[in-house]
């Protein structure tokens, strides 16, 4: 029994001293257990403290993306506004450009139309002087006790060589000298004297016997108006020609007769007005139309342009756009070319022209019943 008794006591020691250093061991790694979850704890409240950080900054940024959407629609609204004015004003700047098109055209109409009454009324006016005759160095005295319708009868009789008693028989309207603004001194020529006829026939009586003034002082004329006179000194050096020529020529108002063939000048200006421009290219058709319309307000006779920039499928077009006679040289679509465009009613015909195949120069030879010139 006392072997026994020593190894239960023995075997209870053992088991005490076992399990306390079993608790102490538990506690031990009860105690690591609960630091590392504190440390945990602590670095979750970190990262949670940064989320809610974080969380803050997300809304500030919702918010201003709120303001920048505002913003957005705002200036979307802005531009759609713009966009419609914009859109109205293309479309009156359309309507304006067709009505202007139309005032031009209803101008250059109304302009040719002015200028046709001009000549209808200068040759209306003719009419009603082709009973008068203007008669040059006539002397006057001082005073001038004699009529003036007696001077003339005395030129007639003398000058004319017109028997006495056809003198007697043709009768006048009125017989005056032309006043003159300036004063008249010792050395100024005498006015001259505008007698009108009762009859035309007796005016062409009277003047049929002109030639005899030849080798006189005194000269006689009909009376026009000064567009006349000029074309009709427009013309006389192609009067002079041909009768050099022993053709039978003679003036009929703003015509000139050779051999029954009608020369006519410009009723109002019998020059020509040339233009010349470098247009820099003119496929571009809304600018073709501003330079064709540009050109119709100078009032021009003949443009000549550079660089037109003009190729042959576009040479149809651009004659019906003009209006008017002609004359291309094509280059390319994008260098050279060259025109010539003639003002709608110019009386001129193209009598030969030189076109050069690459667009560099035109040569022209246009025909009047003036004159001839070279362009």
């Amino acid at each position: 029994m006392g072997k026994e008794d020593a190894r239960a006591d023995s075997r209870r020691r053992l088991r005490e001293s076992g399990s306390q250093t079993d608790g102490e061991d538990v506690f031990d790694e009860a105690d690591g257990h609960c630091r590392g979850a504190f440390a945990k704890l602590d670095e979750v409240s970190e990262k949670l403290d940064k989320v809610l950080t974080r969380l803050g900054e997300l809304e500030a940024m919702q918010d201003r993306v709120a303001e920048l959407e505002k913003e957005n629609k705002s200036l979307q609204e802005s531009l759609n506004t713009a966009q419609a004015a914009i859109d109205d004003l293309n479309s009156s700047s359309t309507a304006t450009c067709a009505a202007l098109e139309t005032h031009a055209k209803n101008l250059e109409d109304l302009s040719a139309k002015i200028k046709h009454l001009e000549c209808r009324n200068i040759k209306l006016e003719a009419y009603t002087r082709r009973e008068n005759l203007k008669v040059f160095n006539i002397p006057e005295g001082r005073g001038e006790s004699t009529s003036a319708e007696d001077q003339l009868k005395k030129v007639m009789r003398d000058k004319l060589k017109i028997p006495e008693e056809d003198i007697e028989q043709i009768r006048f309207e009125r017989v005056h000298r032309i006043p003159t603004k300036g004063l008249q001194g010792q050395n100024s020529k005498p006015r001259p004297i505008i007698t009108k006829f009762s009859f035309f026939q007796d005016k062409e009586y009277v003047w049929s016997f002109v030639k005899n003034l030849k080798n006189t002082n005194i000269s006689i004329a009909n009376d026009f108006r000064r567009e006349i006179d000029e074309i009709q000194k427009t013309l006389y050096p192609i009067l002079e020609k041909a009768k050099q020529r022993k053709q039978t020529t003679y003036f009929k108002v703003d015509k000139l007769i050779i051999n029954g063939q009608i020369y006519r000048a410009l009723m109002t200006d019998h020059s020509l007005n040339l233009l010349s421009l470098n247009a820099r290219g003119l496929s571009n058709f809304r600018k073709r139309r501003t330079i064709f319309t540009w050109c119709r307000k100078r009032n021009s006779d003949i443009i000549f342009l550079q660089e037109t920039h003009s190729i042959l499928s576009t040479q149809l077009k651009w004659k019906n756009e003009w209006g008017a006679e002609r004359i291309c040289s094509h280059g390319s679509s994008n260098s050279r070319g060259g025109a010539i465009l003639i003002k709608k009613g110019l009386d001129c015909v193209i009598h030969s022209q030189i076109v050069d195949t690459s667009g560099r120069y035109i040569v022209v030879k246009p025909l009047s019943k003036i004159k001839c010139m070279f362009l």
